[in-house]
């Protein structure tokens, strides 16, 4: 059998070593450590700066950052752990554990539709917009979306 498996969280321009465990059926445990050179960052990337991080015995969090070319998830030390390109700068995370942005630009930052994304960036919806949308993505608690439009065709 042949499983793959998705890396993602990984230090950019680091040779990142991986621990690899599984457990077969007749209770055999096979093992194996690989190191995965990653990629630097793009060179217009942001570089946050934490001012007060956190203790090391709490949890780590995750801090999702947007800006109009990528969107970041970025760590308390200020370590940018996942990268993907931005088709704007509004994001929403969802419920459903992916995330909600604009695509297709009409004209300077509004645009025409919406997209819903994984984490590993492979759109997995995409919704037209009448006129077109500009900032504030929202996910009630039914599941619908609430965005700004500026379609004048219904007054």
């Amino acid at each position: 059998t042949r499983h793959q498996l998705i890396l993602t969280g990984l230090y950019a321009n680091e040779e990142n070593t991986i621990h690899l465990k599984a457990t077969l059926t007749d209770g055999t445990i096979l093992t194996h450590t690989l190191k995965l050179q990653t990629p630097s960052l793009p060179n217009h990337a942001i570089s946050p700066n934490v001012t007060q991080p956190k203790n090391s015995n709490e949890q780590t969090a995750l801090y999702l950052i947007s800006d109009d070319y990528y969107h970041y998830l970025v760590d308390e030390l200020g370590e940018i752990r996942w990268i993907q390109m931005a088709s704007s700068g509004s994001v929403t995370p969802l419920s459903t554990g992916t995330l909600l942005t604009y695509s297709d630009p009409l004209f300077y930052y509004y645009h025409q539709s919406l997209i819903e994304r994984n984490y590993l960036g492979q759109t997995l919806k995409k919704l037209y917009i009448p006129g077109a949308g500009h900032h504030s993505l929202v996910e009630t608690e039914s599941g619908d979306y609430l965005i700004n439009s500026s379609d004048k065709s219904l007054g």
